[in-house]
């Protein structure tokens, strides 16, 4: 479908975007400056810097996602509406529900749209929120409709997986679709690198699309005891050692100290080895000040071979511990993620014959220690 563009009545709207998933970003501004009307001035990737660049450069229209570190989608819209009062809030989010919409437009948002609507259909809204001319034919957004019924235990679990997914998917389908209509309709406008860069952005979104799947796939193989193990003898350091390596791009500006300098043989099937380390790692990254330090350390006790994973930040609060290891436990709400890593995660341990367990570091922050039996 060819975006039909507005006659623009004096200056383009000056809009920011706040979402803390890089494509999406890229996505919107490059779809919005492809139209008439529009001027991108910031981008924000966490909800404090959202509410400063409001402040200081007052947008027409902020649009702002839900989920973000250090300062949540729902904290931004107070303070955006406390501090910059004339700045419209458009909440595009992956969570859909009327209690998260209500409760975003109590707080102050002016809409609340669903992540997977068309750019254009984003754009149509933001021109009504500001009072600026709309193009023929308008389209209306799609808003999926929940209804609340009574539910059995099972009912309830199929929809708390439902949730999940649906909220899950909707940032990869965002980008795999906006990117792709981009290039239908305005190819021809787009230089090469643009061009390779958005297929750039669609294949890492069918990645993406391709992990949440397995995600799903792996729990649902937990759950059931079928979660099928490829051993062979690996050297637990060398493991340790290659995996934060491999990880150091996503694990930011934290000071990463591994001591695990003495061969740890063990039959392990290493690959499944690999993604638990990967998913403690990227939660200590995650849920830790940035350049604050990581540390990995693998040693040898009884029978046993012990990888620990420790970081410098909150930890889990003692009322919340029982949780940590459920089907879609999210203790840090304001981080993305399925919930279903530390579940899969203890699940490879016990296959192996070995666990995965949590405690509060004495010094401050958490400790995760994989155990594994040596042999």
């Amino acid at each position: 479908m060819t975006d039909v563009k507005a006659d623009p009545v004096g200056p383009p709207l000056r809009l920011l975007i706040a979402d803390d998933t890089a494509e999406v970003r890229q996505l919107l501004r490059m779809s919005l400056d492809l139209m008439d009307g529009f001027d991108v001035v910031a981008e924000a990737d966490n909800g404090y810097d959202a509410v400063e660049q409001t402040v200081s450069l007052l947008p027409d229209l902020v649009i702002l996602d839900l989920a973000m570190p250090q300062m949540d989608g729902f904290q931004a819209i107070t303070a955006i509406r406390r501090r910059a009062p004339a700045t419209k809030i458009m909440v595009l989010s992956g969570f859909s529900g009327a209690e998260l919409r209500d409760q975003a437009l109590s707080l102050g948002a002016d809409r609340f749209v669903e992540k997977g609507q068309p750019v254009r259909v984003i754009a149509q809204i933001i021109r009504r929120l500001c009072g600026a001319p709309v193009p023929e034919p308008a389209e209306e957004p799609i808003t999926a409709t929940i209804l609340e019924n009574e539910a059995d235990e099972s009912e309830g679990t199929l929809e708390e997986l439902m949730s999940f997914m649906i909220h899950e998917l909707r940032t990869p389908m965002m980008v795999i679709r906006g990117y792709a209509e981009t290039l239908e309709e305005h190819i021809d406008r787009l230089d090469h690198t643009t061009i390779v860069r958005s297929a750039g952005s669609i294949v890492r979104g069918v990645v993406q699309l391709n992990a949440l799947i397995q995600s799903f796939a792996d729990a649902r193989a937990v759950q059931r005891g079928q979660l099928l193990l490829t051993k062979s003898h690996t050297d637990l350091s060398e493991l340790v050692r290659e995996s934060v390596s491999d990880l150091a791009p996503l694990l930011g500006d934290h000071r990463i100290q591994v001591d695990a300098g003495v061969p740890l043989e063990t039959a392990v099937d290493a690959v499944r080895i690999r993604q638990v380390l990967s998913n403690l790692m990227a939660n200590a990254a995650k849920f830790s000040p940035h350049g604050t330090v990581i540390a990995i350390d693998a040693e040898v006790v009884g029978a046993q071979a012990r990888i620990s994973v420790v970081d410098q930040g909150p930890g889990i609060p003692d009322d919340r511990q029982h949780e940590l290891f459920r089907k879609f436990a999210r203790l840090g709400a304001q981080s993305p993620g399925t919930g279903l890593g530390l579940f899969i995660s203890r699940g490879i341990a016990r296959a192996h014959g070995g666990e995965l367990s949590y405690e509060a570091n004495p010094d401050g922050g958490a400790r995760f220690t994989l155990a594994l039996p040596l042999g």
